[in-house]
């Protein structure tokens, strides 16, 4: 029991489970920057798309804080999906429309360059969540989003 107190709390613990807060909390406000981004382009079915895929990542979040190493797995294969995804999207998007019509609020030109940048971010967190021993130590001690400020 002691032994179990003394590794929660020590300093190399505290940095893992930093780092792992860093990638989750980096994703999650990402991921609502994108979806209001997508609305700004007014790419609607693309919006659903990314609501669903952010709300199952959610989830895997959820079981990633309760020690469960196949959510961290799943996660960094899920980060990678949505990576993939979203060059294929770019890939398929129609050109912006002639000058007579009328434009979306925000220019479909800026979309492949933040997609883009967005989706190789997503492949370098996908792969440091499978890869990383500090992330899979982290895990596997179980951490939270956050520190609650302990009272002595």
């Amino acid at each position: 029991m002691l032994d179990q107190q003394r590794q929660r709390s020590s300093v190399q613990n505290q940095a893992n489970a930093f780092l792992a807060r860093v990638v989750i909390i980096t994703h999650l406000c990402i991921g609502v920057c994108a979806g209001g981004a997508l609305i700004f382009h007014e790419q609607f079915s693309a919006v659903m798309a990314e609501v669903i895929w952010y709300l199952l990542s959610i989830g895997l979040i959820v079981g990633m804080c309760n020690f469960l190493q196949w959510c961290r797995i799943t996660l960094g294969l899920w980060f990678l999906a949505g990576a993939i995804a979203a060059f294929i999207f770019i890939a398929f998007l129609p050109p912006p429309p002639a000058s007579s019509m009328p434009q979306p609020p925000l220019s479909l030109k800026l979309m492949p360059f933040w997609l883009s940048t967005l989706a190789l971010g997503y492949v370098a967190a996908g792969i440091v969540l499978m890869l990383s021993s500090r992330i899979e130590r982290a895990t596997a001690r179980g951490f939270t989003l956050w520190e609650v400020p302990r009272e002595w």
